[in-house]
């Protein structure tokens, strides 16, 4: 039996003269389906969730260790989806030294992606700094949004509850500590309680990838700042009439849980699905978890939208 095929590269051009480097997979027919990940990220947080992204030719995605692949999402979410994604700008193959410094351009950048390879209407994933962007696609430009999927993220403003004190703290790294260790730091952060010791090789991996990425440049972080700090949809949540799903872990120290129980408080008709024990890279750390959701509120959204027979 033949395995998935691997994804699609190509590049896209914005309004405002990025390059952005995206993939697409899945099958021509099946729902549309664009992911978007957070401020600072590449394609890569997305390839446990699509392992078509470690595939292929000329492979632009480092693959996971064999020991590992049983931990990916199996079928993929590009098994029966029509599913794209993207660098931001400022990462991997995409132009620009750091990612958008707003909500607002980040939605733009996405959007010119999902026309470029999905066509519109879509249904709509963003995690994290990637979901305050898909909050602010979906108000911008509604008739273009099946459905919304928010993953670990916030409304922001009055509404924005902070990241904990431990991962706050290592924004400014720890004085004496060398960079191995400062990365399994920040990664197991990232994570629920115990994920290194349940996955010790896959989280090794991770680690080694952290070290030999080279450093972000400082504009890097202050994007990511601005971002957050500026980001607030409060007072329009009201306005959004696609069906929402949030979803969020548990242990979440980046965007604790109270940003996404208050998403699903105020969005009209959001379902909430909190996943138990995890953290905040939910990419990484519950791919089935997160594969089975998306794919259980896109099947519900398509049913309704399917004219009624008779």
């Amino acid at each position: 039996m033949s395995g998935p095929v691997p994804a699609t590269w190509s590049h896209v051009a914005t309004a405002d003269g990025e390059t952005l480097r995206a993939w697409v997979a899945g099958p021509a027919a099946g729902p549309p389906v664009l992911l978007m990940s957070g401020a600072a990220s590449d394609a890569r947080s997305w390839r446990l969730v699509v392992p078509e992204l470690c595939g292929g030719g000329g492979r632009v995605v480092p693959a996971l260790p064999a020991v590992e692949c049983p931990y990916a999402a199996s079928p993929s979410l590009a098994a029966d989806h029509r599913v794209a994604g993207y660098d931001q700008r400022g990462t991997g193959g995409s132009s620009g030294t750091a990612p958008p410094d707003s909500s607002a351009l980040a939605a733009e950048h996405a959007l010119a992606v999902a026309r470029a390879l999905l066509g519109t209407p879509f249904h709509l994933v963003g995690h994290s700094l990637g979901g305050m962007a898909a909050l602010r696609l979906a108000l911008g430009h509604p008739d273009c949004v099946l459905s919304l999927v928010l993953i670990s993220t916030s409304a922001g403003g009055p509404a924005l509850t902070l990241p904990d004190d431990a991962w706050l703290a290592t924004l400014g790294g720890s004085p004496g500590m060398d960079q191995r260790e400062q990365a399994r730091l920040n990664l197991a952060l990232s994570m629920g309680p115990g994920f290194p010791e349940r996955h010790p090789e896959l989280f090794s991996h991770l680690v080694d990838e952290m070290v030999a990425a080279p450093p972000p440049p400082a504009e890097s972080a202050a994007a990511q700042a601005s971002t957050f700090l500026t980001h607030d949809v409060t007072a329009e949540l009201d306005q959004l009439r696609v069906p929402t799903l949030v979803i969020c872990g548990t242990e979440d120290r980046v965007m604790r849980p109270p940003n996404s129980r208050y998403l699903a408080g105020h969005v009209p008709g959001a379902e909430l699905v909190e996943i138990e024990g995890a953290g905040h890279a939910l990419d990484l750390e519950a791919p089935r978890q997160l594969r089975d959701a998306i794919a259980r509120h896109v099947t519900r959204v398509e049913a309704a939208r399917r004219p009624v027979a008779g």
